[in-house]
């Protein structure tokens, strides 16, 4: 089950039971484990065609399975089927065999964010199979779907007795943005100007009355550079103000840092750190680990 707030156009409220997986009872301390770009294809997908599900994780599968609650940005496609896509030029496409979801099982991830420049990689019917190999896996997700409301629901989770929210966007792949009728990602341009980060930011506003810890992942800008651009701090700010928790922003694949805003984390690049803060919403303590 899913929680949509707003219409197929983004306006306006609409109720729906919360997309969610309970996991464990009430406990003060809650650790969050962060994972950057996951990708399984190419390579990897062909190692995995004889090696086992742990095999990419190296020694970083203790650490994994210590936490409470584990987040991905799945940077390719899970699947079978398809063809690369081919409607607009693209340099790298990426997909794993639809076997391979065992390889975040045995890393216990129990979320992707699915807003990238990869997910449709291989078309429509391969994003399609994807979906259902994580639902059956009990993997939650959010930032990709049948259409703009699918793409921009919440995802949520019970963890420890405090209720995670997740939200997922990108500003890669335009040609990729879900719509009213059709599928894809849940496009949103850093342009705080646009009309749909106002659209963004009172969706925010909303799911922030839903979740207890609301966490919003961001795909955004290019590859590499370590200094986060001035318009993903602004627009990391905005979406703080408008009620996120953390900013978990990936897609350099460098570490570009952390910024502590108003007491929430904004992590404006996937990589490696170790970070405790106190959120201002909740009485348990928020313990995020960062693996690159």
């Amino acid at each position: 089950m899913s929680e949509t707030i707003g219409d197929d156009c983004g306006n306006g409220p609409r109720d729906q039971e919360p997309r969610s997986a309970s996991q464990g009872s009430p406990k003060e301390r809650c650790q969050l484990l962060l994972v950057g770009d996951c990708m399984l294809g190419r390579l990897v997908n062909e190692v995995l065609e004889t090696a086992p599900p742990e095999y990419p994780w190296g020694d970083t599968l203790p650490i994994l399975h210590r936490a409470d609650w584990r987040l991905s940005n799945l940077e390719c496609v899970i699947s079978d089927r398809g063809t690369p896509w081919s409607a607009s030029p693209k340099a790298f496409h990426f997909r794993s065999r639809a076997k391979n979801i065992a390889v975040l099982e045995a890393a216990r991830m129990n979320a992707v964010s699915l807003a990238n420049n990869h997910v449709l990689d291989y078309g429509y019917d391969a994003m399609f199979e994807m979906l259902r190999i994580l639902d059956r896996a009990g993997i939650i997700y959010t930032g990709a779907g049948a259409n703009l409301a699918q793409a921009s629901r919440l995802a949520t989770a019970d963890v420890h007795g405090c209720k995670i929210g997740l939200i997922a966007l990108t500003d890669n792949e335009p040609g990729w943005e879900a719509g009213t009728d059709w599928p894809g990602v849940f496009y949103v341009p850093t342009d705080l100007t646009d009309i749909r980060v106002k659209r963004l930011l009172d969706t925010i506003r909303a799911y922030n009355r839903v979740a207890d810890y609301l966490i919003v992942s961001a795909h955004w800008g290019s590859n590499l550079g370590y200094v986060p651009p001035k318009e993903h701090v602004a627009f990391a700010h905005a979406l703080v103000d408008a009620g996120a928790d953390l900013v978990f922003g990936h897609s350099s694949h460098v570490f570009r840092g952390i910024e502590v805003y108003k007491d929430r984390q904004s992590c404006t690049a996937r990589g490696t750190s170790w970070t405790i803060m106190q959120s201002t919403r909740l009485s348990a303590t928020i313990n995020h680990l960062f693996i690159y």
